[in-house]
């Protein structure tokens, strides 16, 4: 068996994470929980496969076999996390929406149309809602927490420690702060 055949499994698994969000978010529209149970089902699709192609055929040793699976499932991860990316880059970003909503009217928007549509209050109170629905976050007594137990608190932590350690500061909203 050769690798370009072991290879297959993350790139089925990949196929299988896009097919599932499709249908999920179809079904839902629930964007991140379709990534998120797209992402886990591609996990799972790329794992069975990778250790059936390794196990089955039994070309390899039992140290190969499992670094082969380990390959496939790192290769599968940072694949399923570009993508996961990618696209959400076209969900979040405001330049992009603008550009879909300039592409999709007939007639030029105006300015201050723009301006009323992407208000930072406006944007701001759509993301909480977003957030609070999905139950990432809670809203209580005028404050917004983390919700314990949530997939994305552990990540959302380490990103924050991440950007603490490499940039020294949370967020791009800090440097303009201490700009002004």
């Amino acid at each position: 068996m050769s690798i370009c055949m072991l290879l297959a499994a993350p790139l089925a698994g990949g196929v299988l994470n896009l097919c599932a969000q499709a249908i999920w978010h179809r079904c839902t529209s629930r964007f991140m929980q379709s990534m998120l149970l797209g992402f886990a089902f591609g996990g799972v699709v790329t794992a069975v496969f990778s250790s059936i192609l390794v196990f089955h055929f039994r070309e390899y040793d039992f140290e190969d076999a499992i670094s082969f699976l380990v390959g496939n499932v790192i290769i599968y991860g940072a694949g399923g996390y570009l993508l996961f990316h990618f696209v959400n880059v076209g969900e979040a970003s405001i330049r992009f929406r603008i550009l879909r909503e300039l592409n999709r009217e007939e007639e030029p928007i105006f300015e201050t149309e723009l301006r009323s549509r992407y208000n930072d209050d406006l944007i701001l109170r759509a993301r909480l809602e977003r957030l609070v629905g999905n139950g990432m976050i809670r809203h209580s007594e005028g404050n917004y927490v983390l919700a314990s137990g949530t997939v994305l608190e552990p990540v959302a932590r380490t990103m924050m420690w991440i950007k603490r350690f490499l940039i020294r500061r949370e967020s791009e909203f800090e440097a303009m702060k201490s700009d002004k």
